[in-house]
Parts: C-alpha cells; structure tokens; sequence
C-alpha cells in the first residue's frame, strides 16, 4: 500500500512539473543556496564577479542586491525555465520592485530573453530602448517596474533577470512573472480600423 500511494505521488509530481514547466522558482528571494554566486536558490549569476550581487534583508524584504563598481560594471542575474506549452501565443510579463542608490551609467532593469530549441533568440525585452520605460538611474525608493514581451509558440527556453549597468547599488524584491494567453483575444475596433489601414 505504502509503495501505490509513493508511486501515486512521484507520477503526480512528474506530472505537474511536465505541465507547469514554465514556473520559476524562488521569486520571493527566501531559499538561500551557498553553492549559487548569487547566494539565492535558482537564481545564476550571468555577468559580473561574486561579489556584485548578495541576498540581503532590507526594508523587511528579501531582496538580490546588485552592485557595481564604476560605469563599466554589469551585474546581471538571470533564471530560466523549459515552456512546455507550445500550442498557444502568449504574453510574458516580469516585474519586481526595485530600490537604487547612485546609480550612473545606463542603469538597472529587468530583462527577458525568449529562445527555440537551437538556443536561438526569439525576442528579447529589456528596460531600454524602443518601446520600453527608461532605465533606472540615479537614488530612487521603492518603486515597481514591469516589462512584456510575446511568447512565440517556438519558445523552448524563457530567461528572466535583473541587470545593473553602471556604478551604483540596485535592489530587487517581489519579483512576479505572468503568463497570458492571447490567442483567443479579439481585437478592439480601434485596432482593427488601425491594422486594415495598413
């Protein structure tokens, strides 16, 4: 009987991360990994030596920290994730609150980087350029951010993350991502007066 029901929980286990592939972990920033760079469960350091990015309480928040040392540096903190859902078109939208002191350079943000099976980018978004809000620069309280992106149906591999270029201290809490669906969303009349236009 003890064997079913242990049999019963790994299939069920199997099953949901099949289904849910997509969920990233450790987003509230709590499990801490001595063996990550980042001191944070799930969570890579990409760019930047050990010791530009900490797990660190404050303001009563878990929160990654990202320092940098002159304009040049770049601390950059990723994630990834498998998307097993390849049947349908979706938005992909990260935020976190984000905290800096003396900030100079190109700034802070959050990025997310969208890849098929070959490991070729798909798109890409990050907190500059077209389209986008601006960096973060300067001394700035706690302030939420966010960023979206269409998630192609050939997505294989999702990377979200935090990034700093420039001197300066950045903190990120509350990290969230969201996955909607948009294949079944009509177009408003607006928009559609707007695309036979073109």
């Amino acid at each position: 009987m003890t064997n079913k029901v242990s049999t019963t929980l790994i299939l069920i286990v199997l099953i949901l991360n099949t289904v849910y592939g997509q969920n990233f972990q450790n987003l509230d920033f709590q499990q801490k990994c001595d063996s990550s760079k980042t001191g944070l469960c799930y969570w890579d350091l990409s760019w930047g030596g050990k010791k530009s990015v900490s797990a660190e309480m404050i303001d009563n928040k878990n929160v990654i920290a990202i320092n940098g040392q002159d304009e040049s540096s770049v601390g950059f903190v990723e994630q990834e994730a498998n998307s097993t859902d390849t049947t349908r078109v979706k938005i992909l939208s990260i935020s976190s609150f984000v905290k800096s002191e003396g900030v100079l350079g190109k700034g802070a943000g959050l990025n997310i980087g969208l890849y098929d099976r070959n490991g070729n980018l798909l798109a890409a978004k990050d907190m500059g350029g077209f389209y986008s809000v601006n960096w973060i620069t300067g001394t700035n309280n706690w302030s939420k951010y966010a960023i979206s992106v269409v998630f192609p149906k050939e997505t294989d591999k999702i990377k979200i993350g935090m990034i700093l270029y420039g001197k300066g201290r950045v903190w990120f809490s509350d990290f969230d991502v969201k996955i909607t669906p948009i294949d079944d969303r009509k177009p408003s009349k607006l928009a559609q007066q707007y695309v036979n236009s073109a």
